[in-house]
């Protein structure tokens, strides 16, 4: 494990004014003046949640930054030589937001008792001013960056509402997944501790798993992605926190919105055994009724061998993958598709939807699949292309097609690439008739 490095973690502090002023503390502290570092360390600090709780007010027209300065203020005007307003700008930092917890704020504590005894001499001692040694003076230093200094503003408990707006709306621009998460990511998460991101995912289980007001409804595709993005940040902390909290969460989950839950554990299958047996129960039962639903619970099955040959099974029929208007016939193949390819491998997709090309039952049929079959080009072997061929060449619901011509070029181009130039299409018959 590296050491902590205080000239690195330094280059991190969020607000520029706070960087300059560090500067001091570092430098006192690098030439040995170690009560000089421990005095500016305290008044750095001060100056820094000051900073953080205006950038609030400003930025974010956070009401509990505004309440949190009012009283600052009117508190300094009361007593313009005291300093009593310090400790109640941090209790009231720790009451209202999110930017301090309560072990940090007795380090703060600790460093103002420090700072005190740095720059007043003792009566009871010789009159002496204390003189903290290195270590210690270390030790303040980094709780102090890591407690306060690194942390750009957070979001105050009153402020939640407009993050959820925030993402309904910036969700609508930023369709590409990467994009949204990249989004959320750089405005908020970076700057957000894993117990704050913690109490963000349970605010968003609510959202999406327990309101069925319209406007729940109508923003619950972004909640769910955003509540995805902030499991895979911390995974593991996540998941010990749905399994410690799993009644609380699972208590208020509304039948008609398991499926959501379902499309979770099919991101996340490690999820599914820790939450409630009662939504356990209840996500069997929808998966059961509703095979679209079922194409994204492969978690359910004992193996990802057999989950392929339900698909296999199911997707013989069109109509089943094809049928159901809740989830899209698309949307429940792509994801058979993201799961066969994740859990089994590029290889094994492409056996798949071979398998499924081959026995197309029409020419709607074999037009579904053929996106995907393109798709699996890149990737596909020598032997699957042989495969492929002889499942065109046998099933006239593929090679009779009117559109058929522009997507067999494709792969006899990529026949060529695999078996080469002088490959001989002549046991391919209807393949070869298909290309005219």
């Amino acid at each position: 494990m590296h050491d902590f490095s205080l000239d690195l973690a330094s280059e991190t502090i969020n607000d520029s004014r706070t960087k300059e002023y560090f500067k001091e503390v570092l430098s006192s502290y690098n030439n040995g003046n170690y009560r000089a570092a421990i005095v500016t360390l305290h008044s750095v600090v001060i100056c820094d949640l000051i900073y953080k709780m205006l950038t609030l007010k400003v930025t974010y027209s956070d009401p509990v930054a505004e309440e949190i300065l009012t009283q600052v203020e009117q508190m300094q005007k009361d007593d313009p030589q005291g300093a009593k307003w310090e400790n109640k700008l941090v209790e009231m930092i720790v009451n209202k937001t999110v930017l301090l917890d309560q072990a940090e704020a007795i380090h703060f504590y600790g460093l103002k008792q420090e700072r005190n005894l740095a720059a007043h001499p003792t009566l009871s001692g010789n009159y002496k001013l204390l003189t903290p040694n290195k270590e210690t003076v270390r030790a303040y230093i980094r709780n102090m960056l890591e407690a306060v200094l690194i942390k750009p503003p957070l979001l105050s408990k009153e402020i939640f509402n407009d993050f959820i707006g925030d993402i309904a709306r910036v969700y609508q621009i930023h369709i590409q997944p990467g994009n949204f998460e990249k989004y959320l990511t750089d405005r908020y998460f970076k700057y957000l501790t894993p117990a704050v991101e913690w109490g963000l995912f349970k605010n968003l289980w609510g959202l999406a798993l327990h309101c069925k007001s319209e406007e729940c409804k109508q923003h619950r595709q972004a909640n769910l992605e955003t509540l995805l993005i902030l499991y895979k940040r911390h995974p593991q902390q996540m998941l010990t926190g749905i399994k410690n909290e799993a009644n609380a969460l699972c208590r208020k989950v509304r039948p008609e919105l398991v499926k959501y839950i379902v499309y979770i554990c099919s991101k996340f299958p490690e999820i599914h055994p820790v939450l409630d047996g009662d939504v356990q129960t209840l996500m069997a039962e929808k998966v059961e009724a509703n095979e679209n639903l079922k194409a994204f619970a492969w978690f359910s099955f004992p193996t990802i061998e057999e989950y392929i040959s339900w698909v296999k099974a199911e997707g013989e029929t069109m109509p089943r993958f094809a049928s159901n208007t809740e989830i899209k016939p698309s949307v429940a193949f792509q994801a058979a598709k993201r799961i066969v390819r994740q859990q089994a491998g590029d290889s094994a997709w492409v056996d798949l939807v071979i398998h499924l090309f081959g026995r197309a039952i029409n020419f709607n049929h074999a037009n579904w699949l053929t996106p995907h079959i393109v798709d699996a080009l890149a990737v596909m072997e020598r032997g699957q292309m042989i495969e492929l061929l002889e499942a065109i060449n046998q099933n006239s619901q593929i090679y009779a097609r009117g559109g058929a011509k522009t997507s067999h070029l494709m792969i006899r181009h990529r026949a060529e690439e695999l078996l080469g130039s002088e490959f001989d299409f002549k046991n391919y018959p209807n393949f070869v008739k298909s290309l005219k």
